[in-house]
């Protein structure tokens, strides 16, 4: 009775030791998901970002306006 006692006694700190490394292991796992989880919405908010500046992009861009400089010698080249 005593050595059956003893082996269930041995028996319940090897699966509380198996419990505890399962656990050790459930929360690298559970940090990898939300690690990966986070890339995974910058990359979802740097996409919207990107596809929101080209949509908001003419689609023919604005001539640049002459620099004051180039106007003047087209006047001077007028008179």
């Amino acid at each position: 009775m005593e050595a059956e006692n003893q082996a269930l006694k041995q028996e319940v700190q090897q699966l509380k030791s198996q419990n505890s490394e399962k656990d050790i292991e459930i929360q690298q796992l559970t940090n990898r998901l939300s690690s990966a989880t986070s890339i995974l919405q910058n990359f979802k908010n740097l996409e919207s970002t990107v596809v929101g500046q080209q949509e908001n992009k003419p689609r023919f861009p604005k001539p640049e306006k002459a620099k004051p400089e180039k106007r003047n010698l087209f006047k001077n080249l007028q008179h």
